[in-house]
């Protein structure tokens, strides 16, 4: 039984961890919005609680799918593959719900997890490239890209260096990617990804955009995302913009946050 309460207490631990990380983000948000004179769309209550709703959802997501990164493939294809690239510290799973959504238009997906969490951004620049390397290679037609948060950074790293796969990639879509930074970076040192994507980061501002990399470029921001603000940094210029009111999980979990990924890559189905 002693395993049975050590197991236990390292739940409740775990728990105890993310929710005071997300007060600690949420406090830091209302207070940026504060300083900034913005409003808030929402309470603040009511936007922790639509957070952890959708932190389950995400731990819903992760029971389903880990192990399953590789292609879902319809009975009948319609339409371009779609790769899905996920975030800092998350992992492949975060796709399911859009995997499924993608899974019934007919088109096939696949996601990449790129561990470990604490490692340079050319580190998860290089994993990609590869993956996308391998990816194109088997497929005669184009691919879709879909990224959430850092993923979408991670994505312009290997395009503006590689033209020969951006000749490959017909559409892109980002889901808070912070395209110009997050506010949520400030006064968080060491880590190597976090100082990445701080505002005026060397390396954002020596990147070109997607939308001069990438044909179609359509960029998806929530109004109560307390990773990724201000709001305007995940709607990059040049791009097709979608705003919704959800969290930056909400991105990942909420319908119409899946639904606008469906309607972004749509004409990437056969007719």
């Amino acid at each position: 039984m002693s395993w049975l309460v050590a197991g236990a207490w390292g739940l409740f631990g775990a728990a105890v961890a993310v929710a005071g990380a997300a007060l600690w983000h949420h406090g830091r948000w209302q207070a940026y919005h504060r300083f900034k004179g913005r409003t808030v769309e929402a309470s603040g209550w009511a936007v922790l609680a639509a957070e952890a709703m959708d932190s389950l959802r995400l731990t819903a997501f992760f029971a389903r799918s880990v192990g399953r990164d590789g292609w879902l493939e319809p009975a009948e294809a319609s339409g371009r593959p779609v790769l899905c690239v996920h975030g800092y510290t998350q992992n492949g799973t975060n796709f399911w719900g859009i995997r499924q959504e993608l899974l019934a238009m007919g088109r096939p997906s696949r996601s990449v997890s790129m561990v470990p969490g604490v490692a340079s951004m050319r580190w998860y620049a290089d994993k990609l490239e590869r993956t996308l390397e391998h990816e194109v290679s088997q497929r005669a037609e184009a691919i879709d890209v879909v990224c959430h948060s850092m993923g979408g950074v991670v994505l312009r790293m290997v395009l503006a260096r590689r033209e020969d796969l951006r000749a490959r990639v017909a559409s892109a879509v980002t889901l808070g990617s912070p395209h110009a930074g997050t506010a949520a970076a400030r006064g968080i040192p060491w880590l190597p990804e976090v100082q990445a994507l701080k505002r005026r980061s060397s390396l954002l501002q020596g990147l070109p955009p997607l939308s001069a990399l990438v044909p179609k470029v359509v960029t998806i921001a929530g109004t109560l995302d307390t990773i990724v603000y201000p709001l305007e940094s995940a709607l990059e210029a040049g791009a097709q913009h979608v705003v919704l009111p959800v969290g930056h999980a909400g991105l990942l979990t909420a319908q119409p946050a899946m639904q606008a990924v469906v309607a972004a890559v749509a004409d990437g189905a056969r007719r």
